[in-house]
């Protein structure tokens, strides 16, 4: 009996080893041109960048997403910080605001539930989309109170001239 629960606990454990490895292995960027799709995962908390609070490593908007007009955008958001975080894009602003509210997504749906408490880590992914029927900038922020202020935030570009999404 007790071989089995040991044996039964390896495999637990290598079963979330893969599922971590098998993240961190995910581009950050999916295109489906026939579609007119790109799928971006999301991930929060990725590293000690700026304290964690970062997406994809990136603070301050120093990494960028570009979408091509018109396409549609399928967000798979998950948290790996210690700290609950969410995401919301919204216009590019001189001044963040310390608590952003659903109502000033860019685009309709375009930001995790529970925006200001934030998704943790053990709630898994939460995938939202919305189409990209604005040309522009903007950044994908942390809802979470203070959070963007303190640096989560980067760059979104929705370009009429991309062929593809890309992410740099």
């Amino acid at each position: 009996m007790e071989m089995r629960k040991l044996m039964l606990g390896v495999g637990v454990l290598l079963a979330a080893a893969m599922t971590a490895a098998q993240a961190a292995a995910l581009p950050f960027v999916v295109n489906q041109p026939a579609a007119k799709t790109a799928v971006i995962n999301l991930i929060a908390g990725d590293g000690s960048a700026n304290g964690g609070m970062n997406f994809n490593g990136g603070f301050k908007g120093d990494k960028t997403y570009v979408i091509p007009f018109g396409w549609k955008v399928i967000v798979k958001f998950r948290d790996e910080g210690v700290l609950a975080h969410s995401a919301i894009v919204i216009p590019r602003l001189a001044k963040l605001p310390v608590v952003i509210s659903p109502s000033q997504a860019a685009f309709p749906g375009a930001f995790v539930k529970n925006l200001n408490q934030g998704w943790s880590k053990s709630q898994g992914v939460y995938t939202f989309s919305f189409t990209a029927n604005k040309a522009g900038d903007f950044y994908i922020a942390c809802g979470v109170p203070g959070h963007a202020l303190a640096g989560q935030y980067i760059d979104l570009v929705i370009s009429k001239s991309a062929k593809a999404a890309s992410f740099k």
